[in-house]
């Protein structure tokens, strides 16, 4: 079985990255492909999540951190070059999308192990070192395509995380920690040296074609529709106001909303980061 590898990416640009992975999803034609990538200093929120409560809104703007929305579920992550995004996207007939993150989650920890941290897949989307998190897990199934995508915390920088993302106490308290920073980790932390992006890929690579029955993965670009599209759903969907504020629209609080959404999109045009 053929697979795509992918390794397209616009750091600087995390609402193209997200785009690029929507219009890869929209088009799968393949068995299936793996896609790597990286956004730089970015909070990505989930589909059905409000910006503002998710977000450490001055301390954002204070960090030229960008805020995005992707178009799968799941909670807020902070992602930095420290942190490998990683994509399998594949057809399939089962549409039990917790059994899909299980796949994928012990494809990814049961790598980790070869990199020298002891990792596991704990249901229903976590990967975790002990009790602290290393990775998340998202995704969505349409028809007979299935995606299953997430972060994984190589060297990221943690200071930065645990100010600009809002976690409810009631969580907190569930995790039986008393901050964020007690309630994740990086894998060079867990491995006492540190880890590369470059040796994780590889890993992952590995036990993903030994697990799925992958023969040949073929390293590509996009294809020219698939950059179309990408570039259609940037502009026209995630630049817009009315995407990022999705689940504002019978607020009574809109306007002034809308405003600071606003701001946070400006902080996330690729011109306003360098």
């Amino acid at each position: 079985m053929v697979w795509r590898l992918l390794r397209v990416e616009e750091p600087e640009n995390p609402n193209f990255n997200l785009a690029i992975e929507e219009a890869l999803f929209r088009t799968l034609d393949c068995e299936g492909l793996i896609r790597f990538w990286r956004n730089n200093n970015t909070v990505v929120i989930g589909r059905f999540q409000c910006p503002l409560s998710e977000v450490n809104y001055d301390k954002a703007l204070e960090l030229k951190v960008r805020v995005v929305r992707r178009f799968t579920g799941g909670g807020a992550v902070y992602h930095d070059l420290g942190n490998l995004n990683f994509t399998f996207m594949f057809k399939a007939t089962n549409r039990d999308l917790a059994r899909m993150f299980e796949i994928v989650g012990e494809i990814v920890s049961d790598a980790l192990k070869s990199v020298g941290v002891n990792a596991s897949f704990k249901p229903i989307n976590d990967i975790v070192v002990g009790s602290r998190k290393v990775a998340g897990l998202a995704g969505t199934i349409r028809n007979d395509r299935v995606l299953v995508h997430g972060c994984l915390l190589v060297n990221s920088n943690i200071d930065v995380l645990s100010v600009v993302l809002n976690v409810s106490g009631e969580k907190l308290i569930d995790k039986a920690v008393g901050s964020i920073r007690e309630r994740v980790t990086t894998l060079s932390l867990e491995a006492r040296q540190e880890v590369s992006i470059a040796d994780v890929e590889e890993a992952i690579l590995s036990e993903a074609k030994s697990r799925l029955g992958i023969s040949e993965l073929l390293e590509e670009e996009l294809t020219e529709d698939e950059a179309r599209l990408a570039r259609d759903l940037y502009h026209e969907k995630y630049l817009s106001v009315e995407w990022l504020a999705l689940l504002c629209k019978t607020c009574p609080l809109r306007e002034e909303h809308n405003e600071k959404i606003r701001r946070l999109i400006e902080v996330a045009k690729p011109d306003k980061n360098g």
